[in-house]
């Protein structure tokens, strides 16, 4: 009788250590991974790749204006080139989500000239009825209510539709989780020895949830229903 007891015994303890080993290789395989919280440096490395993809939005916006002004003015040849580098400075927050500040500076004044020039042709050609009275282009407040090409509408679209496309191209490689958000507001970078009392220009905000870019990333909507759940808004001005 003690025989057979020693030898249940041993049987249990034999299975008792079979299951053991067998937790542990399954805590070991593969097809469990864990998820890994990105370290530091990594999410820093991160915000930094963020931060130049939406500094070349800006840039490559101001190219693409470039252009439009050379079709609109065709003895228009110079570079259209901002007065001060665009400055863009990315902040995570802890269980809120990243936050980008994109200052995007004036052009050239020589360049503001030649946008009043065109201002001033349209003008002139728009039927003497439809002439509001109106700054030129390139004071603070102006606009174009003339039809035809609008300088300060065009610039300003190019940059936002930039914006949009480096939020959706650029933003999946950045660690934000459910529950956070995706935040970039852009405004104007105003030249040094600038009154602080200036009125500045509206801030455009753009805003994400981190679950609509997981689920971008898994291909479960597509680009065009990632876009519409971006949400815009505007602030000061």
């Amino acid at each position: 009788m003690k025989f057979r007891l020693f030898v249940i015994a041993l049987a249990v303890a034999a299975l008792s250590g079979a299951g053991r080993a067998q937790e542990q290789q399954a805590a070991a395989s593969p097809t469990t991974p864990l998820v890994q919280t990105p370290s530091a440096e990594q999410v820093r490395n991160q915000v930094r790749v963020f931060e130049t993809s939406l500094r070349a939005a800006v840039e490559n916006a101001a190219r693409t204006f470039g252009v439009r002004v050379r079709e609109a003015v065709p003895n228009f040849n110079a570079d259209l080139i901002f007065i001060n580098d665009p400055i863009v400075t990315g902040l995570p927050i802890p269980d809120v989500g990243v936050v980008f500040h994109v200052q995007i500076p004036a052009l050239s004044t020589s360049d503001a000239l030649i946008m009043s020039t065109l201002y001033a042709r349209q003008i002139a050609a728009a039927p003497r009825a439809a002439i509001p009275v109106s700054q030129p282009v390139g004071a603070a407040s102006a606009s174009t209510p003339v039809a035809g090409f609008e300088p300060n509408r065009e610039y300003t679209d190019l940059t936002r539709e930039a914006l949009y496309d480096a939020v959706l191209d650029n933003a999946l490689a950045l660690p934000i989780p459910d529950g956070q958000t995706l935040t970039v507001f852009a405004g104007e970078l105003l030249p040094p020895g600038t009154s602080p009392l200036a009125q500045r220009s509206r801030l455009l905000i753009l805003t994400i949830k981190g679950e609509d870019l997981l689920a971008l990333r898994r291909q479960q909507i597509n680009r065009d229903q990632a876009r519409e759940r971006i949400k815009e808004s505007r602030f000061g001005g």
